[in-house]
């Protein structure tokens, strides 16, 4: 059985996805709950929900693996009380009303952005 190849836009997501907690787990190197090291990237407002946040530094939550895990195990709502608490309502606002930017590209320009993205993060590495 022949495996179905990744799409250019998968694989353009993909490294875009990984640049991403590269270049933002070194520049945001403090957890914002717990205060320890930084090990991943969260995403406040799923990636899948936004094109355009999914890359975009504002929706960035720097996290430890274990607050991260517990958080998408067991949804634990203190930990987004935290972050909000943390953030502030201006901050949450001011993300909201980007969540539909980039709503309208078609694939052919979500590709092109990828390609972008992909250019700016490599040259933050």
């Amino acid at each position: 059985m022949k495996r179905k190849q990744k799409s250019e836009k998968a694989k353009l997501i993909e490294r875009a996805d990984k640049l991403v907690q590269q270049v933002y787990v070194q520049r945001m190197p403090e957890c914002l709950i717990s205060d320890e090291r930084t090990e991943v990237i969260h995403h406040f407002i799923q990636k899948e929900h936004s094109f355009y946040l999914r890359y975009c530094p504002l929706n960035f939550i720097p996290l430890t693996s274990k607050l991260h895990a517990r958080h998408h195990t067991s949804g634990d709502p203190q930990i987004v009380c935290r972050i909000l608490k943390a953030k502030g309502q201006e901050w949450n606002d001011e993300l909201e009303s980007h969540r539909d930017d980039w709503k309208h590209l078609k694939n052919k320009e979500r590709v092109e952005k990828l390609k972008e993205i992909i250019s700016e993060l490599e040259a933050l590495c």
